[in-house]
């Protein structure tokens, strides 16, 4: 049985030495400073999946047609690892998973520039505020040393969906791509 070009692409960016596999190396370290420091690690993790994204969407778009037309024993998979991407990438308006609510990418691509998630661009829901607030905002926040309720409320529901938010889609990378290893090797 000949193995398509979209399943060789697949295969490649999932092998050991494979831009799927160092991506989630990579987020497994921001997984780990998000203990101590949620927001920073809300950044850069949010840093490390555009600038993934930028690089290889053209493939990933290109895998995904294939593999829904080809192949759907590996589409169903693939699907959840690609709409995953684009809930912690810059089209994250564009995934159903964006409906969580708990962070906002507004990092932009122009035909003349891209722009990386910076804390001026991400937004973190809080509770008690009706609208999503920058993590700048919440960085000074919590530099102040003197903070009211209210401020003290805000940064910590911050850090806590920064947390929630990086642990959901860690999890539901890594399980989407452990997933499709899998599909790929009995097939």
């Amino acid at each position: 049985m000949q193995i398509s070009i979209s399943v060789q692409r697949l295969k490649a960016l999932l092998s050991e030495k494979g831009a799927l596999t160092k991506l989630e190396g990579r987020l497994g370290a921001k997984l780990k400073l998000s203990k101590d420091d949620p927001i920073k690690a809300l950044k850069e993790f949010l840093k490390d999946t555009t600038d993934f994204q930028d690089k290889h969407l053209r493939t990933l778009t290109q895998i995904l047609h294939k593999l829904e037309t080809k192949r759907p024993e590996l589409f169903v998979h693939y699907a959840i690892l690609y709409d995953n991407l684009k809930t912690c990438g810059r089209e994250q308006n564009k995934s159903s998973k964006h409906k969580t609510g708990l962070v906002v990418n507004k990092a932009t691509k122009t035909s003349k520039e891209k722009e990386n998630p910076k804390l001026t661009n991400v937004f973190v829901n809080t509770y008690l505020h009706e609208t999503p607030q920058p993590l700048n905002f919440i960085k000074r926040l919590e530099d102040l040393d003197q903070l009211n309720f209210i401020e003290k409320k805000t940064v910590m529901d911050a850090k806590a969906n920064a947390s929630k938010f990086i642990n959901q889609n860690f999890k539901n990378l890594q399980n989407s791509i452990s997933k499709l290893r899998e599909e790929l090797e009995k097939s």
